[in-house]
């Protein structure tokens, strides 16, 4: 089920469901950070029009499947993801969570099933866990900054 039209259907049917919450856990599994912060400025307008603007989003899982996306691709994205919110206080966006943190199992970078891990067997950081790490670093020095909005 799509969530943004889970939460519209669900303010349908139960107008003002939406401002009793007390956040929104939101999944957005996307292999290209363009359309995963469309996905997340979509969320925050529906919630806008549905009354609850102080409703924070908490991204509680992202990932992307190695079959689908290069080791390369996926490590800029996520890279770019706690940048680019941080620096957006509209998104409303109050925290991330990488899906997979551990270990990969033969790949380097992905666990059997073919999700991204964080973690090599031995424990370090693979190319995908630098570039979340390198994330949540620039993330706070954005904070500050607030230099962009992409949920206006």
């Amino acid at each position: 089920t799509d969530a943004l039209a889970f939460l519209a259907a669900m303010q349908r049917a139960h107008p003002g469901v939406l401002r009793a919450i007390d956040a929104i856990g939101y999944h957005p599994y996307q292999e290209n950070l363009a359309v995963i912060l469309q996905r997340i400025a979509a969320l925050r307008s529906l919630l806008r029009r549905d009354g609850a603007r102080g409703v924070p989003i908490e991204i509680t899982e992202i990932d992307a499947n190695a079959n689908l996306v290069s080791v390369a691709s996926w490590s800029q994205a996520i890279a770019g993801l706690d940048a680019t919110l941080a620096a957006s206080p509209s998104c409303h966006v109050s925290s991330i969570f990488a899906y997979m943190a551990g270990p990969s199992t033969g790949n380097s970078d992905a666990d059997a099933s073919g999700w991204f891990t964080l973690f090599q067997g031995d424990g370090s950081l693979n190319a995908v866990g630098l570039a979340y790490l390198d994330s949540m670093h620039r993330a706070v020095s954005h904070i500050a900054t607030r230099r962009k909005s992409l949920c206006t």
